[in-house]
């Protein structure tokens, strides 16, 4: 095999070259796998030269820093959900948004945590029994003060529209499955690449579905185990459904418990480990070095500044 220098692991397999196109088939499909392979011609055989340029969890290496999620937007700043918060989230570092969405009676996906917009606006209209047009009516800005007063219930169009190159949003399918097709057609048809989308939900069969749809795109399971005492054996059985509904990892909601045997063993399984929300710096530098891979955040401002300041210390 001819001499490689490189920083990089390297690994050297002899095997046919019948099974060689077989597993370059499988691997060369996923853009995201991190390996480079070059062949070696032989008589019967041939060489196969891996590097591995960004090692998976699953090969034992340590997962990439996580980034920040903003959580509804600067919500602290700005009504949540709405263009200004998320306007606000970039402007203060976020290297993504999470958003929550349904969908109106006419079919538009639109931005929104609750069913009803009571506790945001003051206003009891349920969005599931109205049209767009009526819910743009909807004040969701005059509770966080004048500055935001007559700020509308954005479509999901209109936030994709926000999207910097490079960021990325967290899509929480709050709706039931018939939300799936209009908003992975919004998707779609933005013009974000599909490494700037990720789709959360509480719901697994949200997440297959839209895995079907899309496999492209990355889906984690939402979860939530604070209420659940045995946590060893809840892990196993959401590693299992995570197989089942084909997601790309969990997102799961912090607590004293999601400790290192916690995220490595969703690592050792092949899944990602995603954390919300913690707004506390420290807390969220401790979940980085054991190798979360977002943290959501109602403070990306805070936390941006935090971990920077953590990073640099000796």
């Amino acid at each position: 095999m001819p001499n490689v220098e490189s920083p990089i692991p390297l690994i050297a397999i002899d095997i046919s070259r019948s099974k060689l196109e077989d597993h370059w088939k499988s691997c060369h499909a996923d853009p995201n796998s991190g390996i480079v392979f070059k062949l070696f011609p032989m008589k019967q055989s041939v060489f196969l030269l891996i590097a591995m340029m960004s090692v998976s969890p699953a090969f034992g290496a340590e997962p990439a820093k996580p980034v920040l999620i903003a959580h509804r937007g600067l919500h602290v700043e700005a009504p949540e959900n709405t263009l200004p918060a998320f306007h606000l989230a970039w402007e203060h570092g976020a290297d993504g948004i999470e958003g929550d969405f349904y969908l109106t009676k006419d079919g538009v996906v639109v931005c929104s945590h609750d069913a009803n917009t009571l506790r945001t606006s003051g206003t009891d209209f349920l969005i599931k029994e109205h049209s767009f047009e009526d819910l743009k009516k909807i004040d969701q800005g005059a509770k966080k003060g004048s500055k935001y007063t007559n700020t509308p219930t954005p479509t999901l169009k209109e936030v994709l529209a926000t999207i910097p190159k490079a960021k990325k949003i967290f899509v929480e399918i709050k709706d039931k499955i018939e939300i799936i097709e209009p908003l992975a057609k919004d998707l779609a048809e933005s013009s974000l690449e599909p490494s700037q989308i990720v789709l959360i939900s509480f719901t697994a069969n949200n997440i297959k579905r839209i895995k079907k749809l899309h496999p492209e795109w990355k889906a984690y399971w939402l979860k939530s185990f604070t209420k659940d005492p045995a946590l060893k054996l809840s892990l196993e059985s959401t590693i299992a459904t995570l197989a089942k509904i084909g997601a790309d990892g969990l997102d799961v909601r912090d607590d004293p418990r999601i400790d290192n045997d916690f995220i490595k063993a969703l690592h050792d399984a092949g899944y990602e480990c995603h954390l919300w929300v913690i707004n506390d710096p420290d807390r969220a530098w401790e979940q980085i070095q054991r190798g979360a891979n977002s943290i959501t955040t109602d403070r990306p401002d805070l936390l941006s500044a935090g971990i920077k300041a953590k990073a640099q210390q000796p």
